[in-house]
């Protein structure tokens, strides 16, 4: 046996396995599909959550805003814009 018998015996044990390294070695278009897929599922989760807490934020500013805009004397109450 030489060396290049020993890589395609190796070779074809490598295709028989299915791990992350041999995923590199043999294109598996199905496995490229699912991680896209996948991927953009959570970039869309982080921008709705981002989109949350910055809507949370503004809210809060308005609030503070409304507050702080009374006289230090008036019961502070909550000027409803709706």
């Amino acid at each position: 046996m030489d060396r290049a018998d020993l890589y395609e015996k190796n070779e074809a044990v490598a295709q028989q396995r299915r791990d992350v390294v041999n995923y590199y070695f043999s294109e598996d278009k199905e496995f490229d599909e699912y991680m896209n897929i996948r991927e953009n599922r959570k970039m869309l989760q982080q921008a709705y959550d981002d989109s949350i807490l910055i809507r949370k934020q503004n809210f809060r500013a308005r609030i503070h805003e409304r507050m702080v805009e009374q006289p230090a004397t008036a019961k502070k109450t909550l000027a409803r814009s709706r």
